[in-house]
């Protein structure tokens, strides 16, 4: 039995239909995701990512991230993320907070 491949089956989608998937994937995910734009900036994020922050979502949207990290690992938290805008799989663990939200130990990936 032949199994098509991942990269073979989304031509049979279109850009609408990866739009769909995406965005059903991203509000679905139990792990919280946050999109950024290039400097920083939230853009969006899921309702795993505003309940873990323990903020509302206009509290958070167009913030930009080193808000939420400590002074400590401001500079550690902006090199992490100028190297994955330079193409770089990034993980590591950080201490973040929403403003007046608890103290988190976050695994990122970006």
């Amino acid at each position: 039995m032949r199994v098509a491949s991942t990269a073979y089956m989304s031509t049979w989608l279109t850009n609408d239909d990866l739009e769909h998937d995406f965005r059903a994937l991203f509000e679905r995910s139990l792990d919280s995701i946050v999109l950024l734009s290039r400097e920083g900036d939230v853009v969006d994020l899921n309702e795993a990512a505003i309940k873990m922050a323990g903020a509302p979502r206009e509290a958070l949207v167009g913030q930009n991230f080193r808000i939420f990290l400590s002074s400590a690992d401001l500079e550690r938290g902006w090199s992490f993320f100028r190297r994955a805008l330079e193409g770089e799989s990034v993980r590591y663990d950080i201490s973040a907070s929403a403003p007046g939200g608890p103290e988190l130990m976050l695994d990122v990936t970006l």
